[in-house]
């Protein structure tokens, strides 16, 4: 996005005035966005369905020894580059998730396969009645669709650090045009996932959580922090990496038709370290 491209939209949502104020806060994404029906063992980005793993690897379990959830693959080779996140250039990429409960904090895993790698669509494993209380309602029954990489320009949203310094003295007219204006246009039509860009929360900065479970206290510090503070001491550190939305058409509603939000530290995504990530689910 040229600055004068930037500018242009401002100015068809009357935000002219604060376009040095915008300009800093661009971050390049990766939507992810819906196309057609598929099978579930269809190769390339697809959400839903069978994940395509190498022979003899087994199925990814929690701590618990509970079946992890697939939600969805993608090829590598479709994606542009994003700066920070060292994301291979080729071969795929898939992520499971544990049980949603609580609503942060829970087990994941962003497997990568290299390019090259022998692959074979593997079904979940069956489960006994004894374990049937292991399936996550939010999987079940998702309808297995292809996923197009769409490049894509993102700005602080709603509830964020970074929204708060952005808008803080704009009137709430002008709050809403940015928010239900200008976001709105740079987000294309059936997207249903987003790599990298801005964080997003509901009520608080999703990154605040990530914080405090590494520094407990620090919690209590953004309680009494002035409104308009970025919130928690080192939010700065943790960005976007993966955004899951709900999907009325591949049968997805997570939580109250919110989403799940998969964040790591900037300097381990720039490393390409995909294991230390902190996961939320927000939902209103």
């Amino acid at each position: 996005m040229t600055d004068g491209d930037l500018d242009a939209l401002l100015a068809a949502h009357g935000l002219s005035a604060y376009a040095d104020r915008v300009r800093p806060y661009h971050l390049p994404c990766t939507w992810l966005t819906l196309c057609e029906p598929c099978d579930g063992a269809a190769p390339g980005s697809r959400v839903a369905g069978w994940p395509l793993l190498p022979p003899g690897y087994a199925w990814p379990l929690d701590e618990e020894g509970s079946r992890m959830n697939f939600v969805l693959q993608l090829d590598l080779a479709a994606l542009a580059p994003l700066p920070g996140i060292a994301l291979p250039a080729r071969g795929l990429m898939s992520v499971f998730v544990g049980s949603i409960s609580p609503a942060h904090g829970w087990q994941f895993l962003v497997l990568l396969t290299p390019v090259g790698a022998s692959l074979a669509p593997r079904a979940s494993p069956g489960l006994d009645e004894a374990h049937a209380g292991e399936l996550d309602d939010i999987f079940a029954g998702l309808a297995p669709h292809r996923l197009a990489a769409v490049r894509g320009h993102d700005f602080p949203r709603w509830a964020s650090g970074d929204h708060v310094e952005l808008t803080w003295d704009m009137p709430d007219a002008l709050q809403d045009s940015y928010s239900e204006g200008f976001l709105a246009a740079l987000d294309p039509d059936r997207a249903v996932a987003k790599l990298g860009g801005h964080v997003e929360g509901i009520g608080e900065d999703p990154r605040r959580m990530a914080c405090s479970a590494e520094e407990p206290d620090l919690g209590r510090l953004h309680d009494q922090a002035p409104q308009r503070t970025p919130g928690l001491p080192g939010v700065a550190g943790w960005r976007n990496l993966l955004m899951v939305d709900s999907c009325r058409t591949v049968n997805l509603c997570i939580g109250d038709a919110g989403y799940l939000q998969f964040m790591g530290r900037t300097d381990a995504l720039a490393a390409g370290d995909f294991g230390s990530l902190y996961t939320t689910l927000e939902s209103s």
